[in-house]
């Protein structure tokens, strides 16, 4: 049992440290500012990852630029796709997993409609078990699953592109995240290869039909911005406190920069992942009221301006009607989520079926004792 009384003296102490450190940043954000709108795009235009071994952003607009999205749009569709999964639980009869994909399509304006439905899949058999990564054989788990989820998520979005694209009205993808896929970082080079293939099929599917895709980041951590401040700094040979610049986040400078409605320079991500890549994905803040949010659109968007302009105005309308966060992930969200008592039934199920079959699953302790707790 947690003792109360001796954690609040060390939750008194870590809250003040992180005030005077938060103090600290407040007048180094300033600073920070200043020194972003010094920077030109032609500055860091041949500084690379190879380089620097640093995770930062390429500008292509002048970086400490805040520019409004002027373009509003009444009459489109937003379509998005989520997903949740049941991991495997190794204390069951056998082992199994479940990936459930909700989807989504809202069409605004004339014609309007509401289209949402969840599919779900339980994986059991053992070549979906276990993915090769290298010459090894892993249990889908943890990163892997949820890296399969996400390759089931960009199929779906890749779907829904093909249903409801339509030349009349722009429709908008939003995928909930990132687009650039740093989780397989460390794994095999084929498997890398077979992810990436299969990831940007979603992306490669909206360049053919110049559709407006972006990932859609809430609470962003990132300091790709930050780290392209840090690279300029040392080039041009200034003092600098690092410890205190690396507790800055992006969003830190960027909610000063930007007011509702405006959007940052956009910049090109450096990650080595996107070596990959068929093109590179770029990123730009945009203050959709509630927040500053990370965008990453491919390279197709980046440089089509009327694309652009679209793709901005259409995450703004979104976020408006969903009251800060875009309705189509919402709603995407709530067709995926599995509840607690899902889970619970999902089991009950199977064990009610292989009773019938004449199969007794005797349950351990440690099993039961995840649902009831004698006191």
């Amino acid at each position: 049992m947690l003792k109360i009384d001796k954690i609040i003296p060390q939750v008194e102490k870590i809250v003040e440290e992180k005030y005077s450190e938060n103090l600290r940043k407040i007048s180094a954000i300033d600073f920070v500012i200043k020194k972003l709108k010094e920077i030109k795009p032609e500055d860091l235009k041949n500084v690379t990852y190879k380089e620097t071994l640093s995770l930062f952003g390429t500008p292509i607009e002048i970086p400490g630029r805040a520019i409004k999205v002027e373009k509003e749009i009444s009459d489109y569709t937003a379509i998005a796709a989520d997903g949740s999964e049941v991991s495997i639980n190794e204390d069951f009869f056998f082992p199994y997993y479940i990936i459930n994909i909700g989807f989504i399509a809202l069409k605004y304006g004339k014609d309007h409609f509401f289209f949402a439905d969840s599919n779900a899949k339980i994986y059991f058999e053992e070549n979906e078990l276990y993915e090769k990564v290298g010459d090894k054989s892993f249990l889908v788990r943890g990163e892997l699953l949820s890296s399969k989820m996400l390759l089931e998520e960009s199929k779906k979005l890749e779907e829904l592109l093909k249903d409801f694209y339509t030349v009349e009205v722009p429709v908008l993808a939003l995928f909930d995240g990132t687009l650039i896929q740093w989780e397989i970082k460390e794994t095999s080079e084929t498997y890398k290869n077979n992810f990436v293939k299969n990831f940007q099929r979603m992306i490669l599917k909206a360049l053919q039909l110049k559709a407006p895709l972006a990932g859609y980041i809430s609470g962003t951590h990132s300091r790709d911005v930050m780290e392209m401040i840090r690279i300029f700094l040392e080039m041009k040979g200034e003092d600098f406190d690092k410890q205190l610049l690396s507790i800055i986040k992006d969003a830190d400078i960027f909610k000063i920069i930007l007011r509702k409605g405006e959007r940052s320079a956009i910049f090109r991500s450096n990650a080595p992942i996107l070596n990959l890549y068929k093109a590179p994905i770029y990123f730009f803040f945009l203050n959709v009221g509630s927040e500053v949010v990370r965008i990453e659109i491919p390279e197709f968007i980046a440089f089509d301006n009327d694309l652009l302009e679209i793709t901005c105005a259409l995450i703004l309308s979104q976020s408006k009607k969903g009251g800060g966060y875009p309705v189509a992930l919402k709603e995407a969200h709530e067709q995926a989520v599995i509840k607690s008592s899902e889970r619970v039934f999902i089991e009950e199920l199977f064990i009610d079926f292989l009773r019938k079959k004449g199969i007794i699953f005797n349950q351990n302790y440690k099993f039961l004792s995840k649902k009831i707790r004698n006191i």
